[in-house]
């Protein structure tokens, strides 16, 4: 019962905090990623940008931008936040199991 309570609660913060992160935390996003090897170093950035939604109408948001060797970019919101999502989810649900483990060896459970 405790390892699903762990597990639950590990995989919850691994889809909460990529989506906090993804969405207020932009230039703390881009470092991370950066400094995990997800993206080139200087390819990556965020910024605010008016574009029209697959609907027609016009929104003005956070994009994440992709620069390749050309020199063109390319929209890559979805790519960022299943990298953070992966990033988060093998930290936090193996956090979940480290600390099932350290619960069952000191006798807790």
């Amino acid at each position: 019962m405790y390892l699903f309570i762990l597990l639950s609660s590990g995989f919850f913060l691994g889809i909460m905090l990529p989506t906090f992160f993804v969405s207020t935390l932009s230039r703390a996003t881009v470092k991370i990623l950066e400094s995990l090897k997800f993206f080139d170093r200087g390819r990556l950035k965020a910024e605010k940008r008016t574009y029209i939604t697959g609907s027609g109408h016009y929104r003005n948001a956070v994009v994440y931008l992709f620069t390749n060797s050309a020199g063109s970019e390319k929209f890559v919101n979805a790519r960022v936040f299943f990298c953070m999502f992966l990033v988060f989810e093998i930290f936090f649900l193996s956090a979940a199991l480290i600390a099932f483990f350290a619960l069952k060896l000191f006798g807790v459970i």
